[in-house]
């Protein structure tokens, strides 16, 4: 009798790791997966840094929005949308990753900034007035083409999605279906925009103590302490790519 219930219990539990495996839940760690971070140029002048960021910058924006456009050119109807909800909640992982990850490469490349200038053969006072890149091209420009992220590309979800497709099918279905798929796009949308918001304004807060800080020893001429703000702020990026997942 008890290898009989033995065997039905390893039976069941076959069938329930079965069920699990085709599940339609996607694992937390797929999405870095299928992004996996990606490193930093390094490059052999200031001037060349300015374009390798704001190219970076630009192009993972140009990529969210190209999936953003993607989505709204296949997903037209409310039929559409509920079969494939699954697209759109990827859509909202995929964009919080990636503004996560250039985050992150933002505060690399302002630390490789540092380095080349600190560690230059130029005067403390080209030093000191080249530093101002670190300030002028991540934190300001670079960190604007990341706000449009929030306040663009995934800002208008709301009105195609929420406000647009679901909103027009108010009266096609049930109120009650309609009411919790309304309920998860204003959820997704507003809990991803937050999230977005987040990470650039931790990236523009740290990048900024970051320059700050180094530009001040700079001022003094200490060039040891400015390498020591330098090294700290590394192993601070180190800290938050290996609470990332990367």
């Amino acid at each position: 009798m008890k290898k009989i219930i033995c065997f039905l219990w390893a039976f069941v539990s076959i069938l329930c790791l079965s069920g699990c495996t085709d599940s339609k839940d996607v694992p937390e760690d797929t999405a870095q997966a299928d992004h996996p971070y990606k490193s930093v140029r390094q490059a052999g002048s200031v001037d060349e840094l300015d374009e390798i960021v704001i190219q970076d910058a630009e192009d993972t924006v140009a990529k969210i929005l190209s999936d953003r456009n993607e989505l709204e050119s296949s997903i037209t109807t409310y039929d559409e949308y509920v079969a494939n909800i699954d697209s759109i909640h990827a859509f909202y992982s995929d964009s919080l990753l990636e503004s996560e990850q250039l985050g992150l490469r933002m505060r690399e490349y302002a630390v490789q900034y540092a380095e080349m200038i600190v560690n230059s053969d130029a005067d403390l006072s080209d030093k000191y007035d080249e530093l101002d890149a670190i300030y002028d091209v991540i934190y300001d420009d670079a960190g604007d083409e990341m706000y449009s992220i929030y306040d663009d590309v995934v800002d208008e979800m709301y009105d195609i999605y929420y406000a647009g497709i679901l909103d027009d099918a108010y009266d096609q279905v049930s109120y009650d279906e309609w009411s919790d798929y309304r309920s998860d796009a204003y959820d997704t949308w507003s809990d991803t925009k937050s999230d977005i918001y987040d990470e650039w304004s931790d990236m523009k807060s740290e990048i900024y103590d970051f320059w700050s800080d180094v530009k001040g020893e700079v001022y003094d001429g200490d060039m040891e302490k400015a390498n020591e703000f330098i090294s700290d702020f590394k192993e601070d990026i180190a800290r938050l790519k290996e609470k990332a997942g990367d």
